[in-house]
C-alpha cells in the first residue's frame, strides 16, 4: 500500500461507529472477462470460510436498470468490488496471508485490479440511534483518490458534514465511510490510493433514484462545493451487493 496513507486514529468520526478492518479489491476490465471472474468469485466462499477473524465477505456488481442521477452517469462502474470485513487489523493481516485464493483474480486476462486496506465506519440513520444492520443491497459507492494537498482537512470536513446530511436521504438504508490504512498487500495488487470512501445504500433502484433526485441530494452537492480543494479522481458507482459469507 502507498506510504502516503495518513494515520486516521485521531480523526473525529462525528458520531460514527468503527465496524471493522476491511480489504477491498476493485476489479475492472472488459465484459469478456466476466465469465472467468464470476467463476473465481463463485469458489471464494469455501476458501474464505476457513479464515479466523473474517466477519463477512461481499461482492458488488454493476446494478441493473436505469439510474436517474443528475450529476453522475455511473457508466464506468467496475466489473466487481470484493469487500472483506475482519474483526481488526491483526485478523486482516493474518487472513490475507492465509487466503491464496485471492491471487486467482490476477490470473484472469484483461483485468485491472487495485486493493485497499480500509477502516470501515457505520453511521446511524437518525441522531442518537445505533447503525442499522447492513442489509440494503443497492449502493452508491463513492471513492476519492489522490492527489490531495490536505487529506486531514478534507476528511475532517467530510465526516462533519456529509453523514449527518445523508441521514435525511429518503429511503436510506445504510451509511458507511471508509478511511485508508497503511499495509502491505500479500496478493501483490496495486494500491487504489484512496483519500477516503463513502457508501449510501437502499433497498431497491426506486429508492436509489428517489434519493439521487431529492432535495437532500442538492444539499449534499452544496456541501461538496464547500469541500477543501480536491484535485484527485472522484468516482460514483451504482452497484448491487451480494453477501457471500457472514451475517448482515
Amino acid at each position: 500500500m502507498s506510504d502516503q496513507s495518513m494515520n486516521h486514529d485521531d480523526v473525529d468520526l462525528n458520531g460514527g461507529h468503527e465496524v471493522s478492518a476491511c480489504y477491498e479489491l476493485r476489479i475492472e476490465g472488459p465484459p469478456e472477462s466476466g465469465p472467468a471472474l464470476r467463476s473465481v468469485i463463485a469458489g471464494l466462499a469455501f476458501d474464505l470460510g476457513s479464515l479466523d477473524g473474517l466477519v463477512s465477505a461481499d461482492v458488488y456488481r454493476p446494478g441493473e436498470g436505469s439510474v436517474n442521477d443528475p450529476y453522475f452517469d455511473h457508466a464506468d462502474a467496475p466489473l466487481a468490488i470484493l469487500m472483506l470485513d475482519f474483526t481488526d487489523d491483526e485478523a486482516r493481516a493474518e487472513g490475507l496471508l492465509q487466503c491464496q485464493a485471492l491471487k486467482r483474480f490476477g490470473a484472469i486476462e484483461g483485468l485491472s485490479i487495485t486493493s485497499a486496506f480500509l477502516r470501515r465506519i457505520a453511521y446511524a440513520l437518525e441522531p442518537g440511534a445505533a447503525p442499522p444492520p447492513f442489509t440494503a443491497p443497492i449502493s452508491n459507492v463513492v471513492r476519492y483518490r489522490r492527489p490531495h494537498s490536505d487529506e486531514q482537512a478534507f476528511t475532517t470536513f467530510y465526516l462533519e458534514t456529509h453523514p449527518i446530511t445523508q441521514q435525511r436521504l429518503p429511503g436510506i438504508g445504510a451509511i458507511h465511510c471508509y478511511l485508508p490504512q497503511q499495509g502491505v498487500d500479500p496478493n501483490g495488487y496495486d494500491d487504489a490510493d484512496y483519500v477516503m470512501g463513502n457508501e449510501v445504500s437502499f433497498d431497491d433502484l426506486a429508492g436509489f433514484n428517489g434519493a439521487m433526485r431529492s432535495e437532500v441530494r442538492e444539499e449534499m452537492r452544496a456541501h461538496f462545493r464547500q469541500f477543501p480543494a480536491f484535485t484527485g479522481l472522484l468516482t460514483h458507482d451504482y452497484m448491487q451487493r451480494e453477501r457471500l459469507l457472514g451475517d448482515p
